[in-house]
C-alpha cells in the first residue's frame, strides 16, 4: 500500500495517484486515459525513481498509441535517468522499452543494438522475469532481420524461463513469438501447433492486442499450407 503522512503536500497526491490511474488504464489497453493520467502525473514527480519509471510508461503508452517518436523522446529521458543511477534492471527495461520502439517503427538494426545492451545489463541484474522479456524482444528483432535459427533460439530460451517463473499469460506470447520463427523457417504445421494452445490462453487472459497478433500468424501458417478457408 501507498501511504501519505498528513503533511504530504497536496500535489504529491496528486502525482502518486495519477501515476498509478496511468498504468491502471495500460493494463485495461485503454490508452488515451493512460496518456491523460501519465502527461498529468509526470511534472509532479520529482522522486528520480518514480519520474523514470513515468517516462517509461508514457514511452510504452506512445507505442500503443503508434507515435514512435514521442515514444522514443519519453523513453531516452527514462534512460538518461536509469544510467545515472547504475542500476542494471532498470536500465535493461529502458533498453528493452527503446528496441520495442524502434521494432514498432520498423527499424529493427536499430532496436537489435538496444536489445543487446539490454540483455547484458539484465545478465548483471540477474533478474530472470526480465530476461525473459528480453529474450521474447530478440526473437522478435531477429525474426524481422531475417535470421529466423537465431529467433527460434531466443524464443525457446524465452519461454524456458517463463515456464519456470510460471507465468501463463507470457509463456503464450513467447510461444507466439516462437510460432513467428517457425513460420519464418518455413515449419507451417509446426506453427500451427503452438499457436493452437497459445491462441485460447491469450483469449483467456483477455489480451486483444496479443490474441490479435496471434490469430494473424495462425491465418498467416494456414494461408501457407493452402488452407484458405481455414484462414479466413
Amino acid at each position: 500500500l501507498i501511504i501519505f503522512n498528513e503533511n504530504t503536500p497536496v500535489d504529491s497526491v496528486q502525482g502518486q495517484v495519477w501515476y498509478w490511474a496511468s498504468v491502471c488504464m495500460y493494463e485495461m489497453q485503454q490508452y488515451k486515459s493512460a496518456e491523460k493520467y501519465g502527461l498529468k502525473s509526470l511534472p509532479l514527480l520529482h522522486d528520480d525513481e518514480t519520474k523514470a519509471d513515468c517516462l517509461n510508461l508514457i514511452g510504452c503508452i506512445y507505442v500503443r498509441l503508434g507515435d514512435f517518436d514521442q515514444a522514443a523522446a519519453y523513453t531516452k529521458q527514462c534512460l538518461d535517468i536509469d544510467m545515472r543511477s547504475g542500476d542494471d534492471d532498470r536500465i535493461s527495461s529502458s533498453l528493452n522499452t527503446l528496441a520495442g520502439i524502434y521494432m514498432a517503427a520498423y527499424q529493427p538494426k536499430e532496436a537489435e543494438v538496444y536489445i543487446i545492451k539490454a540483455i547484458e545489463h539484465a545478465d548483471k541484474a540477474q533478474n530472470p522475469a526480465r530476461k525473459a522479456i528480453l529474450l521474447g524482444m530478440a526473437s522478435e528483432i531477429y525474426h524481422a532481420l531475417g535470421n529466423d535459427t537465431i529467433s527460434l533460439q531466443y524464443a525457446d530460451q524465452s519461454y524456458e524461463l517463463e515456464k519456470v517463473i510460471g507465468n501463463e499469460h507470457r509463456s503464450a506470447i513467447r510461444l507466439s513469438q516462437k510460432a513467428s520463427a517457425l513460420i519464418g523457417l518455413h515449419r507451417y504445421s509446426e506453427a500451427e501447433q503452438t499457436l493452437e494452445t497459445v491462441i485460447p490462453t491469450l483469449r483467456q487472459c483477455g489480451d486483444k492486442h496479443s490474441l490479435a497478433i496471434a490469430c494473424n500468424k495462425m491465418g498467416m501458417s494456414l494461408l501457407c499450407q493452402e488452407r484458405e478457408k481455414e484462414a479466413i
